[in-house]
């Protein structure tokens, strides 16, 4: 009678913990059930890791006026820089998991192994990785650079990343991009949002065709009536406020929680789950589930990377051109 009791208890509790795993992630499940095995994974493809999937996977989100980026050979002086004399910026080395950074390609449990031994692919890897943390940065965002009066245009930075911070319709709204160099000493406006603001920037004087488009747009606006105007926010380069209106839209539907690349809300359902399992769960009352939850908090603690930036610099041994 007691061997039965206990292989009906045992039987029970796989039961139960095998509905209860399930209803994790299927990437939390395999990647715990490989670990536990410390057997070979496979590769994973470089299709996986598109703008949405990088964001939607973020471990810490760079607060607004923090997002420091940089141009070729800067990684480590950058991520130094991000941290030191009080500064408190966001580099690209601290937004996802550590393990999203592994260039360890003779690690056979590194899903990325493939991804970071191919020049192209890693390319493909760091633009997303890169074009994704632009698309988080607002207010205020800085570029490192060596040279402030010549920054390369052949590089993530000029190719993804700089154009994503001037674009409209990110998660943040970027108003004006500052150039330092490496020891921080010079710096130099590079950018700021908005035409009559840019003019200014630039030192110089509207040309007729830019002075007769926003007479256009300011004599429409004036036609309106007054309780359709919307004064504060007009902006001459939206004037029927569809930006805006995007916005509003965003924050009825889920107030400061709704984020576009998960707009059913199916990982926050998730979230929502595992915090009520770690604060009871009447289906697993001896905590059976308990070591995979620490296995997540463990993960969550590891946001940034914990290699060499330096590796991926000029003379490293896996190049990106920043």
């Amino acid at each position: 009678m007691h061997f039965q009791g206990v292989f009906i208890k045992t039987v029970s509790i796989l039961a139960v913990s095998q509905s209860i795993v399930t209803a994790l992630p299927t990437e939390e499940i395999n990647s715990l059930e490989t670990r536990a095995k410390g057997t070979k994974v496979k590769c994973d493809d470089i299709s996986k890791y598109t703008v949405p999937y990088f964001i939607s996977k973020t471990c810490k989100r760079p607060a607004k006026s923090s997002c420091l980026f940089y141009t070729r050979g800067l990684s480590s002086a950058a991520r130094t820089y991000a941290k030191a004399d009080g500064h408190s910026m966001t580099t690209i080395w601290e937004i996802w998991p550590s393990s999203w950074y592994n260039n360890n390609v003779k690690d056979t449990k590194n899903p990325l192994r493939c991804i970071i031994q191919d020049k192209a692919k890693r390319g493909t890897y760091f633009t997303n990785m890169s074009t994704a943390m632009a698309q988080m940065c607002d207010i205020f965002a800085t570029v490192m650079t060596k040279d402030i009066n010549n920054v390369p245009q052949d590089g993530i930075w000029a190719k993804a990343e700089f154009p994503t911070l001037q674009a409209s319709g990110n998660q943040g709204k970027v108003l004006q991009i500052e150039m330092i160099t490496q020891d921080g000493k010079q710096t130099k406006h590079l950018w700021v949002r908005g035409k009559k603001a840019r003019r200014a920037l630039e030192n110089r004087q509207a040309t007729p065709e830019e002075l007769e488009q926003e007479e256009e747009v300011e004599e429409e606006f004036e036609e309106l009536p007054v309780e359709e105007r919307d004064i504060d926010d007009f902006d001459p380069a939206d004037p029927n406020n569809e930006l805006e209106e995007v916005e509003e839209t965003v924050e009825k539907r889920d107030g400061d929680d709704f984020d576009p690349a998960d707009p059913n809300n199916e990982f926050e359902e998730v979230e929502e789950s595992v915090e009520k399992r770690q604060e009871v769960d009447p289906a697993d009352p001896e905590e059976e589930l308990e070591p995979i939850e620490e296995e997540l908090e463990k993960r969550a603690a590891s946001c940034g990377s914990s290699v060499d930036a330096a590796a991926f610099d000029q003379g490293g041994a896996y190049v990106v051109t920043w």
